[in-house]
């Protein structure tokens, strides 16, 4: 009995052929239906996942920066959960709208099913009804085309709900890591590449303190290339980074200005330790990415 049903599951082409003829009923007689159902699955979809991934950056934009704030601005806060409510919004008149599509096609095609087993069963043979009872038939009538139409009102949408929400999950996936790697691309060549011509100024500079000969006019050339370098960085690296530079820098540039050269060396050691640190924050490995 056991290997009878196995043999029963398997998919076969009649069972195949039989699919085929049942999704026909709902491509042929609702196909315009249908495919505004398929967008309306694609924009739920869309919209909770949305709703998902935009739930991190609400917290961490918007949410975390006005606590401790004593009169905080929640104007870009209410902007953004308007547009995440709209979001939902949308995915719920979506989800709404298909559902009643479906069931519109459900019960279309339960008539058209029925009425097509009424017209055939009008040719068969008398035989036909000797061998099998009426209940058996009425079943054919009630149950089994019942049956075919919760597939079509849920199984359906179902499937395709799912098979959609996989693919947009997987592209958002694969979108996130491209800007990912991107960002991290641009940071590493970009912040890299700044505090090294820093730090070269910063080593000509360290010479001519060694030497004794460092001027006002050098260190003040050192200062003016970071000044013209930091408005950029800003909007890359942490403020505290930022203000470190600031700090060590000016503390070299007085030292030299007062021609202490000992003291000028010391904090320009520091200063380009710190230059050093700060782009190793931003190479390109797996824990900076993620």
């Amino acid at each position: 009995m056991s290997k009878h049903n196995q043999k029963g599951a398997r998919i076969t082409k009649d069972t195949l052929k039989t699919g085929k003829r049942l999704l026909a009923y709902v491509t042929g007689s609702y196909k315009k239906e249908f495919i505004a159902v398929f967008i309306c699955i694609i924009i739920s979809s869309i919209a909770s996942v949305s709703v998902s991934l935009s739930l991190r950056y609400l917290l961490d934009d918007f949410i975390l920066p006005l606590v401790g704030h004593k009169d905080p601005d929640f104007g870009e806060l209410y902007m953004a959960l308007t547009v995440l409510g709209t979001i939902f919004l949308c995915g719920v008149i979506a989800t709404w709208l298909y559902t009643r599509l479906m069931v519109k096609i459900g019960q279309g095609v339960l008539k058209k099913v029925r009425d097509d087993m009424f017209e055939h069963m009008q040719t068969l043979p008398i035989r036909y009804f000797d061998q099998n009872t009426n209940g058996s038939i009425m079943s054919l009538y009630t149950n089994d085309t019942d049956t075919l139409r919760q597939m079509i009102n849920q199984s359906i949408p179902q499937v395709l709900m799912s098979a959609i929400t996989i693919v947009v999950t997987f592209v958002s996936m694969l979108l996130s890591l491209a800007l990912l790697v991107s960002a991290a691309l641009f940071e590493h060549f970009y912040i890299g590449g700044t505090f090294e011509k820093f730090d070269a100024a910063l080593v000509a500079l360290e010479c001519k303190v060694r030497e004794e000969v460092a001027s006002r006019e050098d260190a003040e050339a050192v200062r003016a290339l970071w000044l013209a370098d930091k408005k950029d960085l800003h909007a890359v690296i942490p403020h505290n980074d930022i203000a470190q530079v600031d700090y060590w820098l000016g503390e070299a540039v007085s030292c030299i200005e007062t021609r202490a050269y000992t003291d000028a060396l010391a904090k320009l050691e520091v200063l380009q330790t710190i230059c050093r640190q700060i782009p190793m924050t931003y190479k390109i490995t797996f824990e900076n990415v993620f």
